[in-house]
């Protein structure tokens, strides 16, 4: 039986495979920033920054937090993380 790991578990499993590969070649991966990470789950997920009007607030704090303009607070990382059913940490 398996398990359903969601997103994450996608996401992880996938990123793992990689990064052995990666290290075990000699290409070091560099450490993906918050801002990142958000742009790669909303492109798999298929997320437009207005499905995230409401999640973290207005229009224009979605696309400054998009676009690496702008941090997230804890507040609107725990949000982010429980709609995309991943650790909150990756968007702080």
């Amino acid at each position: 039986m398996s398990k359903n790991f969601g997103f994450c578990g996608k996401l992880s499993q996938s990123g793992l495979g990689i990064s052995r590969h990666s290290t075990q070649v000699g290409y070091p991966m560099d450490k993906s920033t918050p801002c990142e990470i958000l742009q790669h789950i909303m492109e798999a997920s298929r997320t437009r920054q207005s499905d995230l009007v409401g999640i973290i607030l207005s229009s224009g704090v979605v696309s400054e937090v998009v676009n690496g303009k702008r941090s997230t607070s804890k507040t609107q990382a725990k949000a982010l993380g429980e709609h995309f059913k991943v650790s909150h940490s990756l968007f702080i």
